[in-house]
C-alpha cells in the first residue's frame, strides 16, 4: 500500500512539472499539497443483528447471546484511523484580465482511508458462590466465589481509495496568513473490508469478607477455562460518498525567501455528511467531522 501511495505521489508531481513546462491557456496547476487527517463521530450505531449479516458464518455469534448485555460506551477497536490525501491545486484563466484568477481554486487528488465504522460489545458477568470458610475462634464467615467474565467484541474494518475534489475561496492568497472555505466531495471504494470478532472468557476465585470487601485471587486463574479467540470474515466492497465544507487556515512559512515563501502549512476541518453503502447492510447516512494537517507547495 505504501508503494502504491508513493507511485501516485510521483505521478501527480510529474503532471505538475509537465503542466508548468506547457501551461494551458484555460487552467494551470498552482500547487501540490500532502496532508494526513483523522475524523471523529464516525462510529455508526450497530448491534448483534448487523454483525450476523456481516459474518453469517461466525461460530462465535451463532452462540446463544441472549444473556449478554450490550455496552453503549464501546467505541470500537483502537486502530490507526486516518485519511491521507495528495491534491493538485488548479487556477482558472481570466480572459478579461489575461491572467489566472486567485479565486476560486479547484483541488483534485487521491485519498486513502483506513477506518473502523461499525462496532459492538456484548458481555456477561457471573458470580457463583461455591464454598464458605469458617473458623473455630470466630463467627465470621468468608465466602469463596467463582467469577466468570465473558465478552464478544465486534468490529467492521476497511481500507478505501478514491478521489477527493473541492472548490475553495481564499482570503488574501498572497498574505502570510489566509483563511479559506468552499465545498468538497470524497468518493471512495474499499480495497479491503473485513469483520473482526474477538471472544474473551476467564475464570478466577474471589474471597468475600464479612465487611463485603473482596480479594480477587488472580493466581487462581484457570488457564484451562480461559480463552482469547478471534475470527476474521472477509466482506464485499463498500462505497462511500462524503460531502463536506472545508474550513482551513493557511500559513506561508516565509515572506521574502524565494524557496520558503512557496511553502505553506495548512490546517483544515471538514464537517459534512457521509453516505456509506455496505453491501451486507445497505446504505447508512450520518453526520461526520474530519480534520487534516499538512503542507502545500506553490508551483
Amino acid at each position: 500500500m505504501k508503494k502504491s501511495i508513493l507511485l501516485i505521489a510521483l505521478f501527480l508531481i510529474s503532471i505538475a512539472v509537465t503542466s508548468q513546462e506547457q501551461p494551458s491557456p484555460n487552467i494551470r496547476i498552482s500547487d501540490i499539497s500532502i496532508n494526513n487527517g483523522m475524523y471523529g463521530n464516525y462510529n455508526i450505531p450497530s448491534n448483534l443483528s448487523d454483525f450476523l449479516k456481516l459474518a453469517p458464518g461466525s461460530e462465535f455469534l451463532n452462540n446463544d447471546l441472549s444473556s449478554f448485555a450490550k455496552s453503549e460506551f464501546y467505541l470500537g477497536i483502537t486502530t490507526t484511523d486516518n485519511i491521507f490525501n495528495i491534491n493538485l491545486g488548479l487556477l482558472f484563466f481570466d480572459v478579461e484580465k489575461q491572467n489566472y484568477k486567485s479565486n476560486p481554486q479547484l483541488n483534485l487528488g487521491i485519498t486513502f482511508i483506513s477506518a473502523s465504522t461499525l462496532s459492538a460489545y456484548y458481555s456477561k458477568y457471573q458470580n457463583i458462590r461455591y464454598d464458605t470458610l469458617t473458623s473455630q475462634t470466630s463467627t465470621n464467615l468468608i465466602f469463596l466465589d467463582t467469577i466468570i467474565s465473558e465478552s464478544y467484541q465486534m468490529n467492521y474494518l476497511f481500507q478505501q481509495i478514491g478521489l477527493n475534489a473541492n472548490l475553495i475561496f481564499r482570503t488574501q492568497p498572497e498574505a502570510r496568513w489566509s483563511l479559506y472555505s468552499g465545498i468538497g466531495l470524497y468518493a471512495t471504494a474499499s480495497l479491503m473490508a473485513a469483520t473482526h470478532i474477538y471472544h474473551n472468557y476467564s475464570e478466577y476465585v474471589a474471597y468475600v469478607f464479612p465487611d463485603n470487601s473482596i480479594y480477587r485471587n488472580y493466581s487462581s486463574y484457570n488457564s484451562n477455562q480461559s480463552k482469547n479467540e478471534s475470527e476474521i470474515h472477509a466482506n464485499k466492497t463498500n462505497i462511500s460518498i462524503y460531502t463536506y465544507v472545508p474550513l482551513g487556515l493557511d500559513f506561508r512559512i516565509a515572506k521574502k525567501n524565494e524557496f520558503w515563501r512557496k511553502m505553506h502549512i495548512v490546517c483544515e476541518m471538514q464537517p459534512g455528511l457521509a453516505i456509506d453503502n455496505i453491501p451486507e447492510l445497505g446504505t447508512k447516512t450520518y453526520g461526520c467531522f474530519r480534520g487534516s494537517f499538512g503542507v502545500r507547495v506553490e508551483m
